[in-house]
């Protein structure tokens, strides 16, 4: 069942919990303990989307897989030949016990024998729910259900017959589903059975809170009935499910982060603190005054160690904000004195979809584990909504079970201490919230058939016993051990703007760093300027003396004034011979530890965001006529020129006694077709040639490819023969800076398009994420980013891929040529605020670290750092 997904008050289930856990006895420890708290769960999180290699084989042999259904409504065959291990439903206290206290219905004993007795001759292990939102309505008509304190009596009378009559079969028993979700949804928000919505007057407002009350009262007495009449003799568990979702504050504001604690102590820690301390949370207690019932002496003793396991239903993650509560607030409800907005908006990929994000029930599980002292738990509840009469091909819950799954996994090694997992639901059935308009199962049944006909085409559950993995976007289970000894790792900056130290704490292997063309000869050409020299070979050999490997850019988007105001710069062929002076003074002071080089940093962003879109220096936007029409071409041309002369210069006069490699960049996008018609197909080859094959072509097959000869005619310079000869096989490696995928759509070359430059040429639209900075040292989103890239060049060079490096983009927050200190790619903060421009390590830099340990979980970032810095909220 899923309650929250619907409800605009709804709850929030994260953070630390006060008074007896220990946790934040006043505000200031209150507010960084649970910052502290934060940090390490979100560390935890690894940077995971979740654990994504993995079989059955990697959970331990008595951790249990299997799905979950309100009532019995399955076919155990069905069951057996996907080979679950175990089955979670739920007995009908009606159908069982028609009048809700008296004689049992015999064919309601006969029903659940029967399932019980198939279910085990098919090896499939019974998980019960005595209660999933079934009051017999004799109770209900009585004495108001729930309401009462008699339900306690019946309820656990109930409990007995079933104790009694399955009991020898069933190991495992949930007393009351959702138990928060019961009370709440089912008093005061009206959303779920009985259905209540209270009138606004003060009598009304403790439904919720008694209804709690009586749930954790009967649950209580259920379990120590068990535990006197038939632990002995069944040796079963008794445990108590609660609806969980993962909750994060809102913005990092401090109110927010209170408001965060404060939910979770509402929610989880309402009905679960009773379980373990004895009471409820001081903050339920301190706001909801007289109206919460409290416990007597006995009741707490009761109450407390009654539950040997709990069960948790998770679906998704929220957002928290603070409400404070006013004089013009005219209830005090179990709404109200929870004092928060709820803000559900976590980027769903679809409307009738939940957003796919694992890390939340990785979350709640190592919540669990640090308050409650590591109990035993079941992820009772997990899946994925869709439309129902979609399509077979549910490959949306494929990824969003896959990925929980491997959320779980993570949490479990390093911790937790999970039992097992039933995915929600078997069979499509009638949602309590979504009818039949929505569904969660595993098999889609057809409701116009008349013997409802259950068809097996959804993809999740092939062959995940045993032998395949389930279908992944990226390596995710990795170290640096799976990677070759002579591949490097590393950062890269434009202009060095680091400090060695902190990247030898880190563990870089590599750094690479651009050498600034105007800092070592101010002029262009001409005498080197001494100073510049001095600063580069410190910083060569402060690097080689922390084990940390040059690569060295010679052009990254820093052209000497000079030059650009003599000719044009790169627009005139007079800059090959410069280019290839500047180079040679590169190698002959610093080729004798340099091993590798890259002549031009992102050489297409050069041409053409420097010189027709007017985004990067010079900042070139040509007027429209047809004399600036080939600017983007002729600096492309110049390029290839200056870096195969340079190449040349290399391999003639260095390469023997300094065995090194001289390489060329480019920036590269993943392309695919916007739609699958021909057209973009052909618009996507079309844009690769453009992008990547305008300037790599020439480079190992001597020219340019066709289609950009035939759209570009006499705009782009044709190769003499010599050139051509010069430009192919002058490289050693290709540089690759990747950082989005894009789609492309095809634009027909028209008469009405006025310009004939570069943009025209390729004929086609590109329709097209970075973090802000000062947001927060938790950059979970860029850990996530790069691990999943590298899980993703280890699946290319698992294929064959004959990558040698990678360099994550930058080590230190720094001035972004098109983002300025507005955006940040940094491992590292930098404090500009700060004389001393102090550095602090983010998530990432201390992911990236850990990485090259060896390991794949880490715990914190900088603990020097400010508050509002590595809290784990962005405002």
């Amino acid at each position: 069942m899923d309650w929250f997904s619907v409800c605009q008050r709804r709850f929030c289930i994260l953070g630390g919990t006060a008074g007896k856990c220990g946790w934040f006895p006043e505000l200031q420890e209150y507010e960084m303990g649970y910052s502290d708290f934060l940090s390490v769960i979100y560390f935890a999180l690894l940077a995971c989307t979740a654990a994504d290699h993995y079989t059955r084989a990697d959970f331990p042999a008595d951790f249990v897989f299997g799905s979950a259904t309100s009532a019995y409504q399955g076919d155990v065959k069905l069951m057996s030949e996907i080979g679950l291990e175990a089955l979670r439903f739920s007995i009908s206290w009606s159908r069982l016990i028609p009048n809700g206290r008296g004689p049992v219905n015999p064919k309601g004993l006969q029903y659940y024998n029967n399932l019980i007795d198939e279910l085990i001759n098919h090896g499939i292990q019974p998980h019960v729910t005595l209660y999933h939102v079934d009051l017999p309505q004799v109770l209900e008509d009585e004495y108001g259900g729930w309401l009462s304190r008699k339900i306690v009596k019946d309820f656990r009378a109930y409990a007995d017959v079933c104790f009694r009559e399955f009991g020898d079969r069933v190991l495992y028993w949930t007393t009351v589903n959702e138990a928060n979700a019961v009370a709440a949804a089912g008093y005061e928000e009206g959303l779920i059975p009985p259905g209540h919505f209270p009138p606004f007057n003060v009598s009304s407002w403790n439904q919720t809170y008694i209804v709690g009350h009586n749930i954790l009262l009967a649950h209580s007495a259920t379990a120590n009935l068990y535990k006197n009449k038939y632990k002995a003799t069944q040796k079963g568990y008794v445990g108590f499910s609660i609806n969980a979702w993962w909750s994060v504050p809102h913005t990092n504001t401090r109110e927010d982060i209170i408001a965060t604690q404060r939910a979770n102590d509402f929610y989880i820690g309402w009905l679960i603190n009773p379980l373990f301390f004895g009471d409820y949370p001081e903050i339920v207690k301190k706001n909801a005054q007289t109206r919460i019932p409290a416990f007597t002496e006995y009741e707490s003793k009761q109450v407390k160690g009654s539950v040997d396991f709990i069960g948790v239903n998770h679906y998704y993650t929220v957002s928290i904000m603070d409400r404070p509560i006013t004089a013009d607030i005219i209830t005090r409800d179990f709404d109200a004195d929870k004092a928060l907005w709820l803000i559900y908006d976590q980027g769903q990929p679809a409307p009738d979809e939940y957003a796919v994000m694992p890390s939340g029930l990785y979350g709640v599980l190592e919540y669990l584990k640090q308050t409650y002292g590591n109990p035993p738990i079941y992820i009772q509840e997990n899946g994925q909504k869709t439309r129902r009469n979609g399509t077979l091909m549910d490959t949306s819950r494929v990824e969003y079970i896959h990925a929980y799954i491997g959320s779980m996994l993570d949490a479990m090694r390093n911790g937790s201490n999970t039992k097992g997992y039933f995915v929600w639901t078997f069979l499509d059935c009638l949602e309590l919230l979504y009818g039949y308009e929505s569904s969660f199962g595993l098999y889609y049944v057809d409701l116009d058939d008349k013997e409802l006909k259950s068809v097996r085409g959804r993809r999740l559950i092939k062959e995940f016993r045993g032998k395949l993995q389930l279908a992944c976007t990226a390596a995710d289970h990795y170290t640096r051990a799976d990677f070759p000894a002579d591949f490097v790792f590393g950062s890269a900056t434009s202009a060095y703007q680091g400090d060695v130290k902190l990247m030898s704490e880190t563990g870089l292997e590599a750094l690479r760093f651009s050498i600034s063309w105007s800092r070592l000869i101010p002029n262009g050409r001409g005498p080197a300027n001494p100073k510049g020299l001095q600063y580069y070979n410190n910083l060569i050999d402060e690097l080689i003396n922390h084990g940390i490997q040059p690569h060295v850019t010679l052009y990254h988007i820093d052209l000497p004034q000079v030059l650009e105001d003599e000719y044009g710069g790169w627009l005139s062929r007079k800059i090959v011979k410069d280019f290839r002076a500047y180079a040679d003074v590169c190698f002959r002071e610093f080729g004798d530890r340099v091993l590798y080089w890259t002549t031009v940093n992102e050489a297409n962003a050069v041409a053409a965001a420097g010189y027709e879109d007017g985004l990067i220096p010079p900042g070139h936007f040509p007027p429209f006529n047809v004399d600036s029409w080939n600017q983007t071409y002729i600096v492309g041309h110049n390029i290839l020129l200056a870096h195969s002369a340079t190449a040349k210069l290399y391999k003639n006069k260095y390469k023997a006694t300094q065995k090194g490699y001289v390489g060329f960049s480019i920036n590269a996008w993943w392309l695919v077709p916007h739609t699958n018609t021909r057209e973009d197909i052909i618009a996507t080859q079309r844009a690769n040639d453009f992008y990547i094959g305008w300037l790599i072509n020439p480079l190992f097959f001597g020219d340019y490819p066709e289609t950009v000869k035939n759209n570009a005619q006499t705009r782009i310079p044709a190769f003499t023969k010599y050139e051509s000869k010069q430009v192919k096989g002058s490289v050693d490696f290709i540089g690759v800076n990747h950082y989005c995928t894009v789609s492309v759509k095809n634009r027909p070359i028209t008469t009405d398009i006025t310009t004939k430059g570069y943009d025209a040429d390729k004929a086609l639209w590109l329709i097209c994420q970075r973090t802000r900075r000062n947001g927060t040292l938790m950059d979970t989103s860029r850990v996530e980013y790069i691990h999943a890239y590298i899980g993703s060049m280890l699946d290319a060079m698992r294929n064959g891929s004959n990558t040698k490096g990678y360099f994550v983009w930058t080590f230190l927050d720094c001035l972004e040529l098109l983002y300025g200190y507005e955006s940040s790619f940094g491992l590292y903060y930098v404090d500009l605020d700060d004389k001393e421009l102090k550095r602090y390590q983010k998530l990432s830099g201390k992911w990236y670290s850990n990485f090259f340990k060896g390991g794949n979980v880490i715990s914190e970032p900088s603990k020097n750092a400010p508050f509002h810095l590595r809290s784990g909220f962005s405002q």
